[in-house]
């Protein structure tokens, strides 16, 4: 049987609810700068991006049996874990002092505990989790110029 059907077979599903923090490099290959070469800022530039970091995620994971009833082997979770975020982006800018940003990203944790199953799961693996977000960023030295 493959794993999907195994993981599928023991009907345990879980909840958790996590806080990530993590300083990230973003690498703009298309990327101009956000002034023209006149020195005017270019207005509804679009720029893809991917980036690549490190980052501490505080988690709180939460078993939910089956059945009412049954118990898990394996108690609630609380953790820290180190994670590497990787992913891709496209950062709008709309004004001077303002952008707009929509990404994707994976994070690989250094641990099999994100669910909190270990001893019943894989624990030969470690988990990964993934994120989606619109971010708004607003830039505090605009004259500034650098490709990024």
């Amino acid at each position: 049987a493959d794993s999907f059907t195994h993981n599928a077979s023991r009907d345990w599903s879980f909840d958790a609810g996590l806080t990530e923090l993590a300083m990230k490099v973003i690498y703009h290959p298309l990327g101009k700068g956000r002034r023209s070469v006149a020195g005017l800022f270019r207005k509804r530039q679009f720029s893809p991006y991917v980036f690549w970091g490190m980052g501490a995620t505080w988690l709180h994971a939460r078993k939910l049996p089956p059945m009412l009833g049954e118990v898990h082997p394996e108690e609630n979770t609380d953790l820290f874990l180190m994670n590497l975020p990787m992913g891709a982006g496209l950062r709008a800018d709309v004004f001077r002092r303002l952008s707009l940003s929509l990404e994707a990203g994976w994070r690989m944790c250094f641990s099999d505990h994100l669910d909190g199953v270990h001893e019943l799961g894989r624990a030969d693996t470690n988990d990964w989790y993934v994120l989606t977000g619109i971010g708004i960023s607003y830039i505090l030295r605009a004259e500034v110029d650098r490709k990024y």
